[in-house]
Parts: C-alpha cells; sequence; structure tokens
C-alpha cells in the first residue's frame, strides 16, 4: 500500500466522522486550531495529519478510531532489523526504524551496484572474448591457427602463432628421408649449413680414399 493509498484510507474515515457529526471544515479547523485548507487536504487525502494532529481532530470529533486507524496506517517493520516502528512523518515516507539501519541499507546498495557492476563487466569481457575468437576463426578460416604476427588482435586472439616448419631436404639418400623434418625457422639455417657441410667433407674423404 503507497502513502497515498494509506492517506486516502484515513480521509475517507475523517469524512465519515465528519459527516456523522455534521461538522464543516472551519468549525473542525477552529476546533483544532488548523486552517480551512488543513482540514480540506485531510479530508482529500492529500496530507496525513501528525499523531498529535489527529488526537485533536479525534477528541474534536469525539471518534477515537481515527486514532486507531492512525497508529495502523502508521505501523512498519524496518527492512533493515526487522523492527516494528510508527512512521511519524507527515508523507508517510519513513522507511528505517533509525538512522543506523539507514546507512546499513545504503552501503548494502552500494555493494549490491558495485556486484552487478562487476557481473556486467564479465559479462561485457565474456563476450568481448568471444567475439575476437570468432572473428580470429573466420580470419583463420576455421584453422584455428593464427598466421599473422603483426595482427592488432595479435595480444588479444586465443588462437596460437604459427610457427612455419620446414623440411631441410637431405643432400641424398645417405641423411635418410626427412630426417630433419620438424625442424623450426630459428634452427633450420644452422641445421641445414652443418648438414651440407658434413656432406661435403664425406664426398671429399671418398674422393681421396679412391685417389
Amino acid at each position: 500500500m503507497t502513502a497515498t493509498d494509506r492517506s486516502i484510507r484515513w480521509a475517507k474515515a475523517l469524512r465519515r466522522a465528519m459527516d456523522d457529526r455534521q461538522v464543516r471544515n472551519r468549525t473542525l479547523a477552529a476546533a483544532c486550531g488548523l486552517d480551512d485548507t488543513s482540514i480540506s487536504n485531510m479530508r482529500r487525502g492529500v496530507t496525513f495529519p501528525r499523531p498529535d494532529t489527529v488526537a485533536l481532530i479525534a477528541d474534536a470529533l469525539d471518534w477515537p478510531s481515527l486514532v486507531e486507524l492512525s497508529l495502523e496506517i502508521r505501523a512498519k517493520a524496518c527492512p533493515v532489523c526487522g523492527i516494528p516502528f510508527q512512521d511519524a512523518t507527515a508523507r508517510l515516507n519513513q522507511v528505517y526504524c533509525k538512522s543506523a539501519c539507514a546507512q546499513t541499507a545504503n552501503l548494502r546498495r552500494i555493494e549490491g551496484r558495485k556486484a552487478n557492476a562487476a557481473a556486467i563487466m564479465s559479462g561485457e569481457l565474456s563476450e568481448y572474448q568471444k567475439m575476437v575468437r570468432d572473428h580470429c576463426m573466420e580470419c583463420t578460416l576455421g584453422e584455428g591457427i593464427c598466421r599473422d604476427a603483426g595482427c592488432r588482435l595479435r595480444e588479444k586472439s586465443p588462437l596460437p602463432l604459427f610457427a612455419r616448419l620446414i623440411q631441410v631436404q637431405p643432400i641424398d639418400d645417405r641423411f635418410g628421408e626427412g630426417r630433419y623434418r620438424g625442424i623450426t625457422d630459428y634452427t633450420a639455417i644452422a641445421i641445414r649449413k652443418r648438414a651440407y657441410k658434413a656432406a661435403w667433407m664425406r664426398e671429399k674423404r671418398a674422393k681421396e680414399a679412391q685417389g
């Protein structure tokens, strides 16, 4: 029930009491030390009187149930500690029983916003990572291996960087087919040089032996 609904509920009871006692706004206002506008606003549910004003009106009309209804309408339970309390504000907008509970609720809201922000960032990061992966998979035509070390997405790409393999062809059959398969670019040149030098030395020794 909203504050407006609570005010309207009490306003209906006030109109019923004034009609039953045949009291006009001006008369009731004078008896309670109020002005006509205040009584008119209460009758229409625009404002809700404070407890002391309710007591004056109930005494002037001899209608005790107005006080009981006011206490019922103002009865609330603190959402933080659960302690019941009376909302004494004119607009019925008191939410917590004390300032400490209001501060606790505010801290909880801040922590909740931080948690939501973290969840959103985590979700956005996952979505971003998925977009990068999808782009890289499309770029590699589904191979799943990046062949462009200079790609601007290289640092963010989840795909491994391709290390080009060079098969060092043997000089002749004496080296054995595929002896140097699987050698990366970094060592291929050195092994090639050693292989050619070893072959040249063998050929030289063979010619010397024949001569």
